[in-house]
């Protein structure tokens, strides 16, 4: 599982379209995008602007980003994306329910378009590829905004009975995908609910929602686009891979780790992102933490050998010679 296919990479076997989309979805699409991806800005403006944050506003903010990161990294990318450990039944359900509230997508969708971001990584058909716009100042830059933000306006969707079958025929997977749009919702009051609840003024109950939600939502966003587009621009490539990934470790506090990218891209089945010991990787510690308290099995990290005969440089076998 320690290569460049995900363990869930999906085999065309099946009489199936790969690819989905109709005017139904489309509008589904634009309701999506404008209220979990275009109304967050202006929400953070107005936060910035007229709601100075209360002590129990950043607390709100930071531990609602932190649970909606862990959904997305932990849940919706090494778990269901590439099954790079086996959560206990509770914990799997309660990592659906996390990425359901950081607002991405159904996350049996979410996974479809991961595996299908992978299988056609930077080139035509990867869903959010900043390299496909056109050349130049201006393509890269048409390219860097599609990628980052753009690309979930209008898209066609990976069948997931295609891309992600394992995942559709899960049914405690299948039972919190179901309520996405509660777990949603869910994310928007209980921090409005909160701050009400600290403060008592009815004034809270919109100063939680544009910090705890709206703000909160703006920065998930932003650190997922980032990831997208400037991960597959800017960094350092520590391993030979089919696409332009690449690594930031500046960036893996505020990504829990993901911007370990290039080390993503080449073992994508990898609990562990970062690939040695010291490098700060918080989804895989979690993780790890998961396993010590039997919560967590069936760890998948590639091999000292695996690593070393992938890194750029690493020596080639000599034709004829030994494998």
């Amino acid at each position: 599982m320690d290569n460049e296919t995900s363990p869930a990479t999906p085999t065309f076997t099946e009489n199936r379209s790969a690819m989905l989309f109709d005017e139904l979805s489309a509008r589904t699409q634009r309701r999506h995008f404008f209220v979990l991806s275009f109304l967050p800005i202006p929400l953070t403006i107005a936060a910035l602007a007229w709601f100075p944050p209360t002590a129990s506003n950043l607390v709100e903010l930071v531990v609602f980003w932190f649970l909606t990161s862990v959904g997305i990294a932990c849940g919706n990318h090494r778990f269901l994306s590439h099954k790079s450990f086996v959560p206990v039944k509770r914990l799997k359900q309660l990592l659906v329910i996390l990425g359901s509230m950081a607002g991405q997508g159904p996350p049996v969708l979410w996974a479809a378009f991961h595996r299908r971001h992978h299988q056609c990584a930077d080139k035509e058909g990867d869903p959010h590829s900043p390299h496909l716009h056109g050349t130049g100042l201006s393509g890269r830059a048409r390219g860097v905004l599609h990628a980052a933000f753009s690309w979930m306006k209008r898209h066609e969707y990976p069948n997931p009975l295609v891309y992600a079958p394992d995942l559709v025929r899960d049914p405690d997977i299948g039972w919190a995908n179901k309520y996405y749009y509660r777990w949603v919702v869910m994310a928007m009051v209980l921090p409005a609910a909160i701050e009400f609840a600290v403060t008592g003024r009815l004034l809270g109950i919109a100063s939680g929602f544009l910090w705890g939600w709206g703000v909160r939502q703006f920065v998930l966003n932003s650190v997922i686009g980032y990831i997208n587009s400037f991960n597959h621009l800017v960094g350092k490539r520590e391993f030979v891979t089919r696409d332009h990934s690449r690594n930031q470790w500046w960036m893996t506090l505020v990504t829990l780790g993901e911007s370990w990218h290039n080390n993503h891209h080449a073992f994508p089945g990898s609990a562990h992102a970062g690939l040695r010991a010291g490098s700060f990787d918080v989804a895989y510690g979690l993780i790890k933490l998961w396993e010590r308290m039997g919560l967590a099995s069936q760890l998948n990290v590639p091999t000292p050998e695996r690593i070393a005969a992938k890194r750029v440089g690493a020596a080639k076998p000599v034709a004829g010679g030994q494998p």
